[in-house]
């Protein structure tokens, strides 16, 4: 038995070291209210303009997500923010919606702001 303990105890410090480690912002989202049949989002005519104007002031090479038109679209690839399968947990969308460290960091952007990010994430975040 005396043996076990040290491996036990080296089990549960790492079990609370992991969960301690966990980032992501797990707040609910309120859905957003629904929208007209619109064409889906192109990135270069439809997100980077947001990015552009909203991100980029902070989000430049460097920094720990390059929003700049250049990197952008790699960017958010390389960095995991976008996750296609479950596009509601994408860290973009997660931080967008979040009420406790929403990006930007002076609020969070107008609903069909966001609603036309997450729909451009369900349709697959092309680079088009």
């Amino acid at each position: 038995m005396r043996k076990r303990l040290p491996v036990v105890i080296g089990i549960g410090i790492w079990i609370g070291m992991m969960w301690s480690a966990c980032t992501k912002d797990y707040v609910y989202h309120e859905p957003l209210p629904p929208q007209d049949s619109v064409a889906a989002p192109h990135f270069k005519e439809d997100i980077i303009p947001v990015f552009q104007h909203h991100c980029v002031s902070c989000h430049v090479p460097g920094f720990v997500l390059d929003l700049t038109e250049e990197n952008a679209y790699e960017q958010l690839w390389s960095k995991h923010e976008i996750d296609t399968l479950q596009p509601e947990n994408s860290n973009l969308y997660i931080r967008l919606t979040s009420q406790t460290s929403p990006m930007p960091p002076d609020g969070n952007l107008p609903a069909d702001t966001i609603r036309m990010l997450l729909e451009w994430i369900k349709d697959g975040a092309k680079n088009n």
